[in-house]
């Protein structure tokens, strides 16, 4: 095979590479949903400016057995319109949510208790689902709502009739060091869906 037609074969295969990989990557990025840090809810949306890690450690997603073992690692995603803000006090600090018109969190658990990582958590019934079903699982048993009517930043009687937690859905997690991307697409105990995303460095605090 002489020079130049092996030159032009090079230059052909290159040619294709890259319309092939610019292709695949153009697949990619329109795969990515739309981050809006907001959520809707029952037809209307709602901002999330804030957002607050609670890190409570080994724990299990069985909450219906009598003596679960540890399986998991449970990270509670806390969201808010208003600011979590820190308090010191002498017996320990903890984050206030200033200025809230509503309260929404879910319990991720990873199946690992040393650690929290990124991927899909697909929903159980917490109190009905066993040890052996979630060993190994990504999972959440509660993506829980209500509106704080009175605005007096407590769950109330008051505010009782707009709580409201999940029955069904998954959530998306990526990122690392508190600074995750997070989707949500869950089906509500009433029937309803509570659907968003948000990309925050979200506060942390451990238990």
């Amino acid at each position: 095979m002489n020079t130049r037609k092996l030159s032009t074969l090079v230059c052909l295969f290159l040619a294709g590479t890259l319309i092939f990989s610019c292709s695949e990557d153009d697949g990619i990025k329109d795969s990515i949903p739309e981050i809006t840090n907001s959520f809707l809810y029952d037809g209307q949306e709602y901002p999330i400016a804030d957002g607050l890690i609670e890190d409570a450690g080994p724990s299990s997603p069985a909450f219906g057995e009598s003596n679960p073992s540890d399986t998991h690692n449970l990270y509670i995603f806390n969201f808010t319109d208003g600011a979590y803000r820190l308090e010191e006090y002498e017996w320990g600090d903890i984050y206030r949510n200033e200025n809230a018109t509503y309260k929404l969190y879910v319990g991720l658990f990873y199946p690992d208790t040393t650690t929290f990582r990124e991927g899909e958590y697909s929903y159980v019934h917490i109190t009905e689902v066993t040890s052996d079903q979630v060993i190994n699982k990504k999972v959440f048993g509660q993506f829980a709502f209500w509106l704080d009517l009175n605005g007096n930043g407590v769950y109330d009687a008051e505010d009782q009739e707009t709580y409201t937690h999940s029955a069904g859905g998954t959530v998306n997690v990526r990122g690392s060091d508190n600074n995750y991307i997070i989707w949500f697409d869950i089906v509500m105990g009433n029937g309803k869906t509570l659907t968003g995303s948000v990309q925050k460095s979200f506060k942390y605090s451990k238990y």
